[in-house]
């Protein structure tokens, strides 16, 4: 006997489900492998701006300990309002000094310098050859606070004058940090610039450089370091860094230099600036929030900018880095002021 087997073939319906379930599992696949490299790509990033975000904070933290708070600056920006940098050099020092009775220069309240019992001279100190004692009442003295007659100190500091509130805790949050150095020769401006016009941002730095023009070792007016290129200029004739560059169209060009690259953008930077007077200068104040050796807090938001994540979806995701570092200088940081005094 002989026994027959038949074989049977795959009908079409059959051939059409397997081929559609087989197009199912590749697509599914190809998806899964296009998401795991987008993962992927995505933590490459994120490990890249946190490497970034973390170099950028810290280079901010070694400017602020290897200097201290910028009063001066503050002062000029804030209260006089100038517009710009480097500007009124010594004026918030000139704020401790009684000013006296009466000085060599003529058409100012109070004077400048000290008299001799029998007159005053033409200089900044008394010149008279006959001069057998100092007029007392003409001396400019160091009060040690903020006005220099004491009254009312906490209606008055580096950062606002008679106010209303300027012990209020939102006077130390600054979206600009001023640093300078011990001996008041090399000042750090860090601040927000623009990128290209847009929504993006960059953490950008200056360096400023003291000039002595009366050969005392104190810095007079101040000018751009020779590492920048500066297009603003001052009431002196040098130059200075120009405002206008943090919020231009081109983030390479001259003044402010960025210190994160193009593919990061920096959603929010604020410094939190304690105390609000300089403790060496201000020796006779009494309050706690004042004698305190000055910090800075360094509180930074970062993110990827548009032209490294271009295509990857999903929601933003937000690096946030605080650091507190503290001044190096321990005391006052020279100043002079070379304009017309402000005491009332």
């Amino acid at each position: 006997m002989h026994v027959k087997h038949q074989k049977q073939a795959f009908t079409l319906i059959e051939i059409l489900i397997a081929t559609t379930i087989f197009a199912m599992l590749a697509v599914m696949a190809s998806q899964v492998q296009i998401n795991i490299s987008k993962m992927g790509r995505k933590i490459e990033i994120q490990e890249y701006i946190s490497g970034e975000a973390d170099i950028a904070i810290n280079r901010i933290v070694r400017e602020v300990e290897r200097g201290t708070v910028d009063y001066e600056e503050y002062f000029s920006r804030l209260v006089l309002a100038d517009l710009n940098y480097g500007q009124n050099y010594g004026a918030y020092g000139a704020t401790f000094y009684d000013p006296g009775t009466d000085g060599p220069i003529s058409g100012l309240e109070g004077g400048d310098g000290i008299c001799c019992d029998t007159g005053c001279g033409t200089e900044f100190f008394f010149t008279e050859t006959s001069c057998d004692d100092m007029d007392i009442d003409t001396y400019d003295s160091d009060t040690g606070t903020h006005p220099y007659d004491g009254v009312g100190v906490e209606d008055y500091n580096a950062f606002c004058e008679n106010e209303g509130d300027c012990d209020s805790l939102e006077r130390g949050f600054q979206d600009e940090l001023y640093l300078i150095n011990g001996s008041g020769t090399r000042k750090v401006v860090f601040a927000l610039e623009n990128k290209e016009g847009g929504s993006e941002y960059a953490i950008s730095m200056v360096v400023m450089e003291g000039i002595d023009v009366d050969g005392d070792n104190i810095s007079d007016y101040w000018r751009c370091s020779s590492d920048y290129t500066c297009t603003g200029v001052s009431d002196e004739g040098y130059a200075i860094p120009n405002p206008d560059d943090l919020t231009n169209e081109s983030m390479y060009d001259d003044d402010f230099e960025p210190i994160t690259p193009n593919s990061m953008n920096v959603l929010s930077m604020a410094f939190v600036i304690a105390p609000f007077e300089d403790p060496y200068r201000s020796f006779a104040e009494t309050s706690q929030s004042v004698q305190q050796h000055p910090s800075v807090t360094v509180m930074i938001d970062f993110t990827a900018g548009e032209s490294s994540t271009a295509g990857l979806l999903g929601e933003n995701w937000v690096v946030s880095l605080q650091q507190k570092a503290a001044a190096i200088v321990f005391g006052e940081v020279p100043s002079e002021y070379k304009g017309s005094w402000r005491w009332e």
